[in-house]
């Protein structure tokens, strides 16, 4: 994330980060009401993104400060069900955003100039803006971002300790800050703050995290790893993922 919202800025010693799930205590600072907001829009925009975003950058900082993170303008499918609508476009980008809370968020995104304007990205080209609590505060340099989703599963108490109590055990020993957003199936309307419209449907039964890589080569390690594909093959069994994965650049310009 970054320094100016107070980023975890632990370096050499990799802490755990269990969730409490997992009954294990979280050892990274946890966070106090901290938001990630993520812009989705189709590559073709990019450029007019990047334009508004270089104005933006002195009035983000009003509000907390929140502060621009970065793009990303590659989002690779990892994993998704064939009818996934990730399937059906190669050309997505994201621009992430942080600020102090939600609060914040949302008086920055009635205010902007920029986001005013009428024509400035509508809901019909595919942008999407929505923001979702952190649970902690990850690490600086975390830049590589994976988005899961988990639909469709037959058990609940399985998957926990089958998949995601295992995996944060070996994502803490890789030194992953794995979920920094973790939104269990029943509070999902709840947790996500819809300012222009997510791809996350309503009422939906799905687990979302995301978590935070050093880097690509870093995530496929682990992905491809002995260790995981055991893992991947019991979540295969109990439940459909969508995986996405992308690095954001601070660099706007």
């Amino acid at each position: 994330m970054s320094a100016k919202v107070k980023s975890n800025q632990s370096k050499g010693k990799c802490v755990s980060m269990s969730r409490q799930e997992a009954g294990a205590a979280q050892e990274y600072p946890a966070a106090h009401g901290q938001v990630i907001v993520f812009m989705r829009y189709k590559a073709e925009m990019d450029r007019r993104m990047r334009n508004a975003l270089i104005r933006m950058s002195g009035r983000i900082k009003q509000y907390g400060p929140g502060h621009i993170v970065g793009i990303a303008n590659k989002v690779t499918v990892v994993e998704a069900p064939p009818t996934s609508e990730w399937l059906q476009r190669d050309d997505w980008c994201f621009a992430v955003f942080a600020f102090p809370n939600e609060r914040l968020a949302n008086l920055w995104y009635v205010s902007e100039p920029e986001l005013k304007q009428h024509d400035f990205l509508p809901p019909s080209d595919g942008v999407q803006l929505f923001s979702m609590d952190i649970r902690y505060l990850p690490q600086m340099g975390k830049n590589t971002f994976n988005w899961m989703e988990l639909s469709d599963i037959k058990s609940k108490s399985y998957l926990q300790s089958e998949y995601i109590d295992k995996a944060a055990r070996l994502l803490d020993a890789k030194c992953v800050n794995h979920g920094v957003v973790f939104v269990k199936d029943s509070v999902v309307d709840e947790k996500v703050n819809r300012m222009k419209d997510s791809w996350i449907p309503y009422k939906t039964m799905t687990n979302f995290a995301l978590h935070m890589y050093d880097n690509e080569n870093q995530f496929w390690s682990i992905y491809n790893s002995n260790e995981y594909q055991p893992l991947r093959e019991a979540r295969h069994q109990l439940c459909n993922t969508t995986s996405l994965l992308f690095t954001v650049d601070p660099r706007v310009a």
